[in-house]
């Protein structure tokens, strides 16, 4: 049986079973007093489904999404009015006159009628609005992770190139200038374009290994630097921190920056520490560097943009993000939540 004919199936049995649940609710009591028996309950069921059930099934499917839904409240009104009073008059008499004839149950008066077809028809849209807003709001859910995928990979896409094309600046001044470290630098420089190619696809990828990447980065920068004192880097990671995840390429972006304003574009004596640790859950990251404004330096970027907003999509309000500039030097501070890994069981 294919999906489709399962599912038909299912949605007939669990209609039929509201319906009998419906019609045993409002019999139940007849049956007790002796009023009715449990024969003239199938047959008010029978013809329940019969004569209201393509009234409540029109009210679901047309008088709702067309009326209903699209705010027409007046002529909504005065059409379902229509129906239960229209319908209460036909039914009435066929009613009685199987009653009488079978001698199940007494008489049906046309009150009794008019009310049973209305707490159908509100039964039945009460589902109906239920089930139509409970499958709206899985579909709108279903179009946001769709557009945060799509919209976190342009901007992890457009993050990579600016680390590439940072990366391969310094290289060319290296070969210019004929350092013997070039070689060293295009190593590390496979190694992390290895990672940002095909370790880094994921929306979250182990803690330790975007710190080895950032170690790789920092490693290239040294080799470049005529002071690589002038970099600190501190790690404080707990130990049962190792299994946490991060979402991949954000710290590098904050980074680059320090080297672009602190090494790059400085005439002083540059510096720049970086300080990372774990605590609870939580990556605490302070960067700082020495700071020169330029505007051609602050008009491309593109890396710090990108990164903010993807912060903002992955974690929404469970991050800290502040940005502390003074006259020289320039400070920011991150506090990330790390997410567990699911880890098999050794047994």
């Amino acid at each position: 049986m294919g999906i489709k004919n399962t599912f038909l199936v299912k949605k007939i049995i669990t209609n039929f079973l509201l319906w009998v649940g419906f019609v045993f609710a409002f019999g139940f009591k007849d049956i007790v007093s002796g009023k009715t028996s449990v024969a003239g309950v199938f047959i008010d069921l029978f013809f329940l489904i019969l004569s209201l059930g393509p009234v409540v099934y029109f009210h679901n499917l047309y008088l709702l999404p067309k009326f209903f839904y699209k705010k027409k409240y007046l002529p909504y009104i005065g059409i379902v009015f229509f129906i239960i009073f229209g319908y209460a008059a036909l039914l009435v008499p066929t009613i009685n006159y199987l009653s009488e004839s079978s001698n199940t149950r007494d008489h049906t008066s046309y009150e009794d009628t008019v009310w049973i077809i209305f707490i159908c028809l509100l039964i039945g849209a009460a589902f109906k609005i239920v089930k139509d807003f409970y499958y709206q709001q899985k579909r709108l859910v279903a179009i946001e992770n769709e557009f945060l995928k799509s919209e976190l990979a342009a901007l992890r896409n457009q993050i990579n190139p600016h680390f590439l094309f940072n990366t391969l600046n310094n290289l060319y001044g290296m070969i210019i200038e004929q350092s013997p470290h070039a070689k060293d630098v295009v190593l590390k420089l496979s190694e992390t374009m290895r990672y940002v190619l095909y370790n880094s696809n994921g929306t979250y990828v182990p803690l330790m290994n975007e710190l080895e990447y950032i170690n790789d980065y920092l490693a290239i920068q040294k080799i470049r630097l005529r002071n690589p004192e002038s970099i600190q880097v501190n790690y404080t990671i707990e130990e049962h921190s190792k299994a946490l995840q991060i979402a991949p390429l954000l710290l590098i972006v904050f980074i680059e920056n320090a080297f672009k304003h602190g090494t790059e574009l400085t005439t002083k004596t540059p510096f720049i520490t970086i300080d990372i640790k774990t605590v609870n859950k939580y990556l605490y990251v302070n960067i700082s560097n020495q700071y020169v404004s330029s505007k051609k330096s602050d008009a491309g970027g593109i890396g710090l943009s990108n990164v903010k907003k993807r912060i903002q999509l992955l974690y929404g309000n469970d991050f800290e993000y502040l940005i502390s500039p003074a006259e020289d030097n320039y400070t920011v501070s991150l506090k990330l939540p790390l997410h567990e890994t699911k880890m098999p069981d050794s047994g």
